[in-house]
């Protein structure tokens, strides 16, 4: 199962202002399910998915991989690799 619980990621940019390009997605599938997201350029589906891989750290909210807070693997990608197919 991977749930995701009130997912946010913002990046500073331009003399320290913030862009916020996901808020407060939440969602959850079973592991051998396919899971597609669907948006307009600059919806933060990217993002999304760098979240759920582990390239980039979420800004607030968890995701969990077979109940394994990807918060704890975050610095072993190889591991999130194992978990999660991804095809982008």
């Amino acid at each position: 199962m991977i749930s995701v619980s009130n997912l946010s990621k913002t990046f500073k940019v331009n003399k320290g202002e913030a862009f916020t390009a996901v808020e407060s997605v939440s969602f959850s599938f079973n592991t051998k399910d396919r899971f597609i997201l669907l948006g307009l350029n600059g919806a933060g589906k990217s993002t999304t998915f760098k979240m759920l891989t582990a390239e980039e750290k979420p800004t607030s909210g968890t995701i969990k991989v077979n109940g394994i807070d990807i918060r704890e693997i975050h610095d072993n990608p190889e591991l999130m690799k194992n978990l999660i197919g991804y095809c982008p």
